[in-house]
């Protein structure tokens, strides 16, 4: 989202693209505007994933996110990849790449419950149901912190837990999380660990500063 609405991007400065937990890949046209509120922007998007479609498209017919098979990048384009993991800061080296041909790969924490509300959508078959993915997301907002006794049954409980299991086997069987994809650099921008959502606003900022927008 910080991308998106980033001037980065409305100069024709970046182009996104999205792997999903199921690996597919999505090409966010520049045209795509942010909805200003995450709960109308995971509306669209969930819906968007869930319908299985290829396309979304504007009221115009111009295309704002397309399913691709795969990412061409230009030759001689460096793949930094960002992460989470140290303690040490290196954002000067980001800031010293801006000027380059880079793409830079952010991933999402698996473990955050938004990807938690998405994983729900794509590990399931695409619903019939047109409001399926908002009732997925207030199911998973409400749910209280702590079980109640008589809620469950340990038979429920155990159920929960093996289809969780089985949900991120399938995801690292096809390759969604795969720590042997070839980076030119392996970067950290922040001196602790940060969210995802930190940490893309944090390279954002650092490439503006650096292009001077």
């Amino acid at each position: 989202m910080a991308l998106q609405d980033s001037i980065l991007n409305k100069e024709g400065r970046a182009q996104i693209w999205v792997e999903t937990l199921d690996s597919k890949t999505y090409k966010i046209s520049p045209e795509f505007r942010i909805p200003r509120t995450w709960k109308v922007f995971n509306k669209v998007l969930s819906n968007y994933l869930a319908s299985n479609t290829p396309e979304l498209h504007s009221t115009d017919g111009n295309i704002l996110i397309e399913r691709v098979s795969s990412v061409q990048l230009p030759e001689g384009m460096q793949k930094v990849h960002i992460s989470q993991g140290s303690q040490i800061s290196q954002a000067d080296k980001v800031e010293e790449m801006a000027k380059e041909q880079v793409c830079f790969y952010i991933p999402l924490n698996v473990e955050s419950d938004d990807v938690e509300v998405f994983k729900t959508i794509l590990f399931k078959e695409t619903p019939k149901d047109a409001n399926h993915s908002q009732r997925v997301e207030n199911e998973c907002s409400d749910a209280p912190s702590t079980s109640v006794e008589g809620d469950k049954d340990d038979d429920d409980d155990e159920e929960e837990e093996e289809e969780e299991k089985e949900s991120k086997k399938r995801a690292l069987e096809k390759g969604v999380f795969d720590k042997n994809r070839k980076f030119d650099k392996t970067l950290t921008v922040s001196k602790y660990k940060a969210d995802p959502i930190s940490t893309c606003y944090t390279v954002v900022c650092l490439l503006e500063r650096a292009l001077k927008f």
